[in-house]
């Protein structure tokens, strides 16, 4: 469907100091900038959005949208940008062939139609989306007719990508069609198909070499296969060029400093990111409503076919500079994974900032989302929460004006390098969630895309398992307070906040353990309050509630430290301790009996509260019982009560003890 282009430039205002300045704004999506093939493109177009003072804002993630296995990855990674408003850019590119997951494109797509904008598409046709496309197919033919025609090479082979790739049976129809244009037959035994990798390309490569059917050139339908080809030729003992002709296409760097440098077709990276800017510019100013843009491949020849291009100066140049940024990368991977442990081990937030600024070689923020920093900011002004049109939070800022823990929205991440350089996104992901995202400002160090999408993994890492230790964290100390909770209800008594009789015997486990580790003795004390039923029918059982407290009062003040104090059931208590002298017992009941009288004394109860008590006492052994104890004391307990109530017989205390009995009787 052919998009409505603006009849204007859409304007964005940006301040520049004390100026109002107008900038067009387009963003490239794409996935794994750090491909050689990507990061070419996307630092040419840099360079020509700059000359033209235009902002680009390139969105990247780390890989997730290639396809595994025939189908799209999971979309997590594609769910980071679904709420960027586009209303301040002018145009989408997005790199098609890379970005795998057809419903993503198609999502820029839609976006681009809600916004009024275009969206362009890169090598791969999206319905709604208008096609920039490579020539490869003229440069290609070019190749291919230079080993036919100029070397004189009649047995050659094509080592091809996947076998149902477009771009594969593209190159594949262009052999074809140069050797039956040359009076050659084309013989699909002759095509092999390494899958645009080294790893298959190997594969294929010692298939053809054991089967002894070698051919004088090999066509290969990238670099990287062509590389790898001349590789498995060499070990196998075949020269390149003097046996066997190898050549590549798309003019991968690794090709020029390759030992042999590889003939291939390559493109200007300068020169079509200029023309693909004056297409997407046409596209934005109404201007054109052209829905494809050819850009064109040219051939190149070096030494894998014979000739001698002056390369080789320049490819150990390569190889010497290449050399020095893997020992750079490798040790910006030890402090990547310095970064991960620090992480996973400390909450300290002031270590945790000082780790990110040791690996953030850039200007530019990492920006969290407010429903993760929950964990990493918990003492900030509650004031702060309620603005929901900002939903990330500052983690850590290294540009001017920006400050840690500030509220801001996505417009503030892509917009805050304006007429200063380009702006380059990534998400911090982690285990199916995106926790952020980072903005830095794009440089021209090689390095640059590389060590971007090693912090974005890193940074995903480490806050991932940053959330997930401290969301366990949390949920264990739930847990400790849901079993606590259970725990009491298990060995509390309820009323008294004793021990239950459950409570109880876990309890005098650890006690007797103690007492015979010190060879010492265990006392019993059993509590039976008196006349409970006589409260509860004559004053209700709330006071029979309050005189128990009274008795479990009374216990608690006799008890020493390490005592279990516990409430058996209805009137019955008992107290287990250990007895390191041998008046322990008789100086527990003292203490209890003289807690109750100053209560009797000084409470304006209508009735007195008081307990009849035994003790026990016994040296604590393995073959120790304690029920064979709280028996003894029991006894002990009843012979106190039979005296408690011949004296209550005797003695009328109260006008109530005096009611009660004659309502006994009446009854």
């Amino acid at each position: 469907m052919m998009l409505q282009a603006r009849h204007q430039v859409n304007i964005t205002p940006v301040v520049l100091g004390n100026k109002m300045k107008k900038r067009i704004r387009i963003a490239i999506c794409t996935t794994y900038a750090g491909d050689e093939g990507v990061s070419t493109r996307i630092r040419a177009f840099n360079k020509a959005c700059e000359k033209r003072d235009i902002s680009l804002v390139t969105l990247s993630s780390a890989g997730g949208f290639f396809v595994s296995k025939g189908e799209p990855v999971d979309g997590i990674e594609t769910n980071a940008y679904e709420t960027l408003d586009f209303s301040d850019f002018d145009a989408i590119i997005c790199y098609s062939e890379i970005i795998k997951d057809k419903n993503f494109l198609e999502f820029y797509v839609e976006k681009g139609k809600e916004y009024g904008i275009p969206v362009f598409m890169e090598e791969r046709h999206v319905d709604g989306g208008i096609d920039i496309v490579q020539d490869y197919t003229s440069a290609f033919e070019e190749l291919v007719r230079h080993v036919i025609v100029d070397h004189g090479c009649r047995k050659v082979f094509f080592m091809g990508g996947m076998p149902d790739n477009s771009f594969s049976l593209e190159r594949e129809l262009v052999y074809k069609k140069v050797l039956e244009e040359n009076g050659l037959k084309y013989d699909k035994k002759n095509v092999y198909y390494g899958e645009f990798w080294d790893v298959p390309t190997e594969r294929e490569m010692d298939r053809m070499i054991s089967s002894g059917n070698i051919p004088e050139a090999l066509v290969c339908a990238n670099d990287f296969m062509a590389i790898t080809a001349c590789k498995k030729f060499k070990e196998a003992g075949y020269r390149v060029p003097e046996d066997v002709i190898v050549t590549g296409l798309d003019g991968v760097e690794r090709a020029e400093w390759n030992r042999p440098t590889i003939t291939t077709c390559y493109n200007d990276p300068d020169y079509q990111a200029e023309q693909r800017l004056d297409f997407v510019l046409d596209w934005i100013n109404g201007k054109t409503k052209e829905m494809k843009k050819v850009l064109h491949y040219s051939f190149r020849k070096a030494e894998s076919c014979g000739c001698m291009c002056n390369l080789n100066a320049a490819s150990y140049d390569r190889a010497i500079e290449m050399y020095m940024n893997n020992r750079y990368l490798l040790f910006y991977n030890l402090s990547i994974y310095e970064m991960q442990e620090e992480f996973a081990r400390t909450n300290d937030k002031d270590r945790l900032r000082a780790i990110v600024e040791k690996c953030f070689e850039f200007e530019g923020v990492v920006a969290l989302s407010r429903d993760f920093d929950q964990y990493l900011e918990d003492d900030l002004d509650e004031g702060q929460l309620d603005d929901g049109s900002k939903p990330y939070r500052l983690f850590y800022s290294t540009v001017p004006g920006y400050r840690k823990n500030e509220l801001v929205d996505f417009k503030t991440l892509y917009t805050m390098f304006d007429g200063q350089g380009q702006t380059f996104i990534m998400p911090i992901n982690f285990m199916n969630e995106t926790y952020g995202f980072f903005a830095v400002k794009t440089t021209e160090d090689k390095n640059f895309f590389n060590l971007c999408i090693l912090l974005s993994i890193a940074l995903g890492n480490s806050f991932g398992v940053y959330n997930t230790r401290n969301h366990f964290i949390k949920m264990n100390k739930e847990l400790e307070e849901v079993n606590s909770a259970l725990t009491a209800v298990y060995t509390t008594d309820n009323l008294t906040g004793l021990y239950n009789r459950h409570g109880f015997y876990d309890a005098c486990a650890e006690l007797m353990t103690k007492a015979m580790e010190e060879r010492a003795s265990l006392f019993i004390v059993s509590v039976d309050m008196d006349d409970l039923k006589v409260i509860n029918d004559n004053y209700g059982h709330a006071e029979g509630d309050s005189a128990l407290s009274t008795i479990a009062s009374a216990i608690k003040d006799a008890a020493d430290p390490g005592d279990v104090c516990s409430r058996f059931g209805g009137d019955e208590f008992i107290v287990a301790g250990i007895s390191r002298d041998s008046r322990r017992s008789k100086s527990f009941l003292n203490k209890v009996n003289k807690y109750l009288a100053k209560y009797n004394g000084s409470s304006d109860k209508p009735y007195k509260v008081v307990a009849s008590m035994g003790a026990g006492s016994v040296k604590a052994s393995a073959d120790f019982s304690m029920d064979d104890l709280i028996r003894v004391a029991d006894r002990e307990m009843y012979e106190n009560k039979k005296e408690h109530k011949k004296n209550r017989e005797k003695i009328r205390t109260t006008p109530e003890d005096l009611l009660h009995e004659i309502k006994n009787k009446l009854n």
